[in-house]
């Protein structure tokens, strides 16, 4: 399904807008009721053998979200349905910035690779840490600052 998408799609689409889209997309998934659970029918069965304990916080899995995806905590409690045993939220600002000038992301196709030169867009430490006192996260939360 996700080639689907990407090939006839997402593609077509500035990859900062496809970017922006799809956060928008997971945000709202997980603010309107039963949004949660239908992403977790893409999510992987769990698997108890890949539960581990790091500094005595507990990880579904080693797989995680770094930096850089989900940079003002939007959309946290959706990337845990997804299957991610861990979400790093950031790169957060002290002060609300807006980031380099665009264009500031581009694919390379011929790589498979996306070019990220963001600059640090945040909405700012104050707005990131009251959307992140209202998770019902079930897994580890991480943030970049």
């Amino acid at each position: 399904m996700y080639e689907r998408l990407y090939n006839h799609a997402i593609v077509k689409i500035d990859a900062e807008r496809a970017h922006r889209l799809a956060l928008r997309g997971l945000s709202a998934a997980q603010s309107i009721p039963g949004g949660l659970r239908a992403l977790e029918r893409y999510a992987p069965e769990p698997d108890e053998r890949m539960r581990l304990r790091v500094w005595d916080l507990p990880f579904a899995n080693p797989l995680g979200v770094a930096a850089g995806l989900d940079k003002d905590g939007d959309a946290v409690e959706a990337l845990h349905a997804l299957g991610f045993g861990h979400v790093e939220v950031g790169t957060i600002t002290l002060r609300p910035q807006p980031g380099n000038d665009r264009p500031r992301i581009w694919r390379v196709p011929k790589q498979s690779a996306v070019i990220n030169a963001m600059g640090f867009p945040s909405s700012g430490a104050a707005s990131v840490r009251a959307r992140l006192i209202t998770l019902r996260a079930k897994g580890v939360v991480g943030v970049n600052i």
